[in-house]
């Protein structure tokens, strides 16, 4: 009897020993991949300075946006800017904006009708940054805008919701 208990206490020891090494080897085997750092020559390499910036890719967003605004207004990259076309510049790019946050298929219609016919891009930014269809429609009346979309065949009615023209385009 005395054997088989002490069988038992040896059979625990060596199973908690066992559990003990395998534990070891475990921890000793994830530690030694996580270290493992690939040959940066391979081109399978990670480095945290390797990973894009959120705000580069908005500082590239902002420049793109800059230089195609003065290709617009014909100005060419590289030049330097008078103090008027920098103020030119940054109403142009708020117009923009302005322009791309129109909500609704109506408020676009009503806007691109009037647009040519605002002789500068301060009017259009008044225009836009009124509240309602209705204001802006009064607003463009007390300025002598008088749209009559009655006079305008299918085809530039079609043109003119594509914004493939806009009132006050010439024909050219």
């Amino acid at each position: 009897m005395k054997s088989i208990s002490l069988q038992m206490t040896i059979s625990k020891k060596s199973t908690h020993y066992y559990s003990l090494l395998l534990l070891i080897l475990v921890s000793a085997g994830l530690w030694s991949c996580s270290t493992l750092q690939r040959d940066p020559r391979s081109g399978y390499g990670f480095f945290e300075q390797d990973l894009p910036q959120a705000n580069d890719f908005y500082e590239q967003k902002k420049a793109y946006e800059i230089d195609e605004t003065l290709q617009d207004m014909g100005l060419g990259q590289g030049f330097y800017l008078t103090d008027g076309e920098r103020s030119a510049l940054a109403t142009r790019i708020e117009l923009k904006n302005l322009e791309k946050k129109i909500p609704t298929r109506g408020e676009k219609k009503q806007y691109y009708q009037y647009k040519g016919l605002m002789r500068s891009d301060g009017e259009r930014i008044a225009f836009l940054s009124l509240p309602s269809t209705e204001i802006r429609a009064q607003w463009a009346k007390n300025r002598g805008y008088l749209v009559n979309e009655e006079s305008f065949s299918e085809e530039q009615k079609l043109l003119i919701e594509k914004n493939d023209i806009t009132l006050g385009m010439n024909q050219k």
